[in-house]
């Protein structure tokens, strides 16, 4: 194979394999759906926290990593054939993204405290 095209194959097999290592969040399944609906206690509440912290935690962790790759991209010369900088900018966006995830997370998770707190139970 060229040497022109292995190097974006690989640089493209790297973006795609970082990109899918992230697992489905569990708040976005119908028994997280149904378990936000029904919870009344503060320990429902709490069970609730936990899922959106974890949620936000592995969101900053991928907009750390796609920020890393990104300086990478950026600043190797071998990707400096023009698809380095594409990649560059297609993993700030990533980070950006996860970033507003990982707001919305905390958001939720923090919503979900004050709910506990509240909760005739405590």
């Amino acid at each position: 194979m060229k040497k022109s095209i292995v190097i974006p194959l690989m640089l493209a097999a790297a973006l795609l394999t970082g990109c899918a290592s992230l697992s489905p969040p569990t708040s976005l399944t119908p028994a997280f759906a149904e378990k936000v609906a029904s919870a009344k206690t503060a320990k429902d509440h709490q069970a609730i926290v936990a899922i959106y912290d974890a949620e936000a935690a592995e969101a900053k962790q991928a907009a750390a990593s796609h920020r890393s790759l990104a300086k990478t991209y950026g600043q190797a010369n071998s990707y400096r054939n023009g698809f380095g900088q594409s990649y560059a900018q297609h993993c700030e966006q990533a980070a950006k993204g996860y970033d507003a995830i990982a707001a919305d997370k905390t958001a939720l998770a923090q919503l979900h405290r004050q709910l506990a707190t509240q909760s005739a139970d405590k």
